[in-house]
């Protein structure tokens, strides 16, 4: 049965919840509560097998980790964050995009503040921005919202590693409305939680060309879609963050807009289905078939089950987000030049044009 989808319905933003991470140390660099060059090892002796690596390292995406073991196939809580524990420093320098650093930094920022992850997201967003529609726990009455994960049903994300420490992490775990995702957004471009050093390591290419100092933004780049989420008729100050879940905000001074799909609209059967295409396809071309639909279970408090599918093949960007980003791009340019047509011809006009929704 077909119904329409709710104005108020939450996402699973999957890897955008990166930014909400990078927001808060932000915000706590700004209070002197650790800087960019303090020693992780020194924060949080957690962690004893990062010698050396800084917070900085860590915020820009320059190092690279591994564990003893997969964190997702710890079955307990306290056991899969012992395995985030043993993280070892395998490169640092070059640009790798990874979720462990957010896991460590989300673990880092709770030991040196004394406060949840949930406490600080409320503190340096949510209650900043007024948002009534962003959750790491999703309350009984908005379950029926939940959209964009195969694990709804359970309140849950899509996401494994999340689902092994608790339901959320640094790097994943923020279900968010369109709304709150337009009021982060704003909240951004006019400082109200992330100041101007912050907006600028968002929007400044780092050390890859199309991703930010902050290291899990895209920013501008010559070869617009093809390098980054941000299109080349789009300002140079644009940045975008995405999510696997296929969903997306791209943040600018002239606009800020959203594409978010619903990617968990299919169920486990023809997630399935849809596998067996993609690599019938592949075996064609010579490639090893992907596993795109998983299964895991964990004892939290009783076994809980799981369901991951991922999506990325089975909705590909290039057909997808990447079409919609450029369609933003060009009505961004249409509703400003309009903007600027009337205001030249209407001297009682005092406000800028504004699209509360597209659907």
């Amino acid at each position: 049965m077909k119904r329409e989808m709710s104005d108020q319905a939450l996402f699973d933003i999957a890897s955008m919840t990166k930014f909400y991470t990078e927001v808060i140390a932000y915000n706590l660099m700004k209070e002197g509560v650790f800087g960019y060059d303090d020693k992780v090892q020194d924060l949080d002796p957690r962690f004893e097998n990062v010698e050396g690596l800084t917070i900085g390292d860590v915020l820009s995406f320059a190092v690279s980790f591994q564990t003893d073991g997969r964190i997702e196939e710890n079955k307990k809580i306290d056991e899969a964050l012992a395995c985030l524990y043993t993280m070892k420093v395998t490169q640092v320098g070059e640009y790798n995009y990874n979720d462990m650093g957010m896991m460590l930094v989300k673990e880092v920022m709770e030991s040196v503040t004394g406060k949840s992850y949930q406490d600080l997201m409320d503190e340096y967003i949510i209650d900043k921005l007024g948002l009534t529609d962003t959750h790491l726990i999703i309350p009984k009455k908005k379950i029926e919202l939940l959209t964009g994960s195969a694990n709804a049903k359970l309140e849950k994300v899509n996401d494994p590693k999340a689902l092994a420490v608790g339901g959320y992490s640094g790097h994943a775990g923020v279900f968010a409305s369109s709304d709150d995702l337009i009021k982060l957004g704003q909240g951004v471009i006019d400082n109200t939680i992330l100041d101007e050093r912050g907006l600028k390591d968002a929007s400044t290419p780092g050390i890859k060309a199309n991703r930010g100092i902050m290291g899990n933004t895209y920013t501008s780049h010559p070869k617009g879609i093809d390098m980054s989420y941000v299109d080349k008729l789009s300002l140079k100050s644009n940045f975008a963050i995405q999510g696997s879940t296929r969903t997306q905000i791209n943040i600018g001074p002239d606009s800020i807009s959203t594409i978010l799909l619903n990617s968990a609209c299919m169920d486990i059967e023809q997630a399935k289905e849809e596998e067996a295409k993609i690599n019938e396809q592949r075996r064609l071309r010579g490639q090893v078939p992907l596993s795109l639909v998983k299964h895991f279970s964990f004892n939290h408090n009783g076994l809980v089950e799981y369901d991951l599918i991922d999506v990325r093949q089975m909705v590909p960007s290039a057909k997808t987000v990447e079409p919609l980003t450029t369609q933003n791009a060009k009505l961004t340019l249409k509703l400003g030049l309009l903007n600027e047509v009337i205001k030249e011809y209407d001297k009682n006009y005092d406000r800028e044009i504004y699209i509360r929704k597209s659907l």
